[in-house]
């Protein structure tokens, strides 16, 4: 029994003495295997539409790389994305699951979230009551101009003249900065705002169910229920008339169709936009309007026509090229009076004219756009695609933007210049003087700098109202 209890005693000794006791420090545990993902510089937020690169970084449990072996969406209606996880597609605004799979076979969940398309710069689409707008870096509303019809959005909005400085942030009811805005719009006398969950905010003079009333600072604007606030817009265009159409919008929903809202009359009801045979307009891409015409692409870059004259019928027709086949290939689309230029995906820009304006296009444009059956086919009243837009003997080609005015077209390069063609009254040849006699140059020119040394360059967007021009430049100015 003695000879039983020392050989126990000693064998314990053993064992805690080579830690197999018990120890009161634990064995490490190993972390179970998993991966975790996310976007390497870029945020969440992507744009509607818009092919976007993305670079998606894998970790493992220990914070080591992985490899990534694919990518794949859970919903594709609301996202495409490579399977190489290098490049993707948002189809719909909100957050939308990717599933990631390391070259561990782990896989992972990302969410990626639509927003709508940016739209930077804005200026008055009618250029008798002048009224800019910036989107700020930090989505904020910078605003300045003419503040007679309540644009700048305070309390009393009619007690302040014209602001010449860009110093007015527009603020809402609580008299906090309007936030997450991704574009503005502004007629003679109203203004709307889109933020990123595709509300629409309206202030000015706002025309509701034939009425109209002065809202003095941003109202969301409900859907035709007149119950919940409007959503899932992506894209507006505003008319710049003061008459019939004064304050009117187009948007773009998510699902590619037209909504229409704060026209005068009740028979443009806030609503979908549908043609002479009632059958909604869908695959938009793209929208434009002037005063008494819309314009809206499709995705394959057609182009819609009608007239927004209320009393008549709207006249849905498809804009041809010169052998009255349906054109195709347009991205962009803008309008002023009667003169329009589009731009395609090859980077080309085409433009067209109705017969009211033609003396002006003979005098914008290079005498060899318009051959004599050109001729004929404007002065007839169509809308015609006629050739490319010419410099230096050759299309103008590889272009980003473009812009009008009632009496001038801008284009701008893939590398930040920007051409122009037109007259030259109140400078807007940017050549550095004013013209009063009016002349101005057939042919494209590209514009100078504000030091008159070189040509603008670094430009990335543009904007246009009838009398005036708005350029961002890389570095935010």
């Amino acid at each position: 029994q003695h000879q039983a209890l020392l050989a126990f005693s000693i064998t314990t000794l053993l064992l805690t003495a080579c830690g197999g006791g018990n120890s009161s420090e634990a064995a490490p545990q190993s972390k179970p295997p998993s991966i975790t993902a996310s976007i390497v510089d870029h945020d969440q937020n992507f744009s509607w539409e818009l092919n976007e690169n993305i670079n998606i970084k894998l970790l493992d449990q220990n914070n080591q790389p992985v490899a990534i072996k694919s990518c794949k969406t859970d919903d594709v209606v609301r996202l495409t994305i490579a399977e190489n996880c290098t490049n993707l597609t948002v189809h719909r605004l909100g957050g939308t699951a990717i599933t990631v799979t390391g070259a561990n076979d782990l896989t992972t969940k990302l969410t990626i979230n639509g927003v709508p398309t940016s739209s930077p710069l804005q200026l008055s689409a009618s250029g008798t009551n002048p009224f800019h707008q910036v989107v700020t870096a930090d989505r904020k509303i910078l605003a300045w101009g003419d503040n007679s019809s309540g644009l700048l959005a305070n309390r009393y909005p009619l007690s302040h003249g014209l602001i010449q400085y860009p110093q007015t942030i527009i603020k809402d009811h609580n008299a906090n900065p309007l936030t997450d805005i991704y574009q503005v719009v502004s007629s003679f006398w109203t203004s709307y705002a889109l933020n990123s969950k595709g509300q629409v905010y309206g202030w000015g003079r706002v025309y509701d169910a034939g009425s109209v009333d002065l809202v003095s600072l941003p109202t969301l604007v409900n859907d035709n229920s007149g119950r919940q606030p409007l959503k899932n817009i992506v894209r507006l265009a505003i008319s710049g008339s003061i008459e019939d159409a004064a304050g009117g919008v187009l948007g773009i929903t998510d699902e590619g169709k037209l909504m229409q809202m704060g026209f005068s009359h009740r028979s443009q009801p806030t609503g979908l936009v549908l043609d002479d045979r009632g059958a909604e307009l869908t695959n938009i891409r793209a929208i434009a309007l002037t005063s008494n015409v819309a314009y809206a692409v499709n995705v394959q870059g057609q182009v819609y026509r009608w007239k927004l004259n209320p009393f008549t019928s709207r006249d849905f027709t498809m804009v041809k090229d010169l052998d009255g086949n349906l054109i195709t290939g347009v991205t962009k689309i803008v309008t002023r009076g009667d003169h329009t230029l589009a731009l395609t995906k090859q980077g080309q820009v085409y433009v067209w004219d109705t017969i009211s304006s033609f003396h002006l296009a003979d005098q914008r444009f290079d005498d060899t756009h318009y051959s004599m059956e050109i001729s004929d086919k404007i002065r007839s009243g169509e809308h015609q695609l006629t050739q490319p837009v010419q410099y230096q003997g050759q299309a103008l080609s590889n272009i980003k933007d473009i812009g009008v005015t009632f009496t001038n077209s801008y284009a701008v390069s893939q590398s930040g210049q920007v051409y122009v063609w037109g007259q030259d009254n109140k400078g807007l040849l940017g050549q550095g003087i004013d013209d009063s006699n009016r002349n101005g140059t057939k042919k494209p020119i590209l514009v100078i700098d504000e030091n008159k040394q070189d040509s603008l360059s670094n430009v990335i967007a543009i904007t246009t109202a009838n009398d005036a021009v708005l350029a961002l430049k890389q570095d935010g100015t």
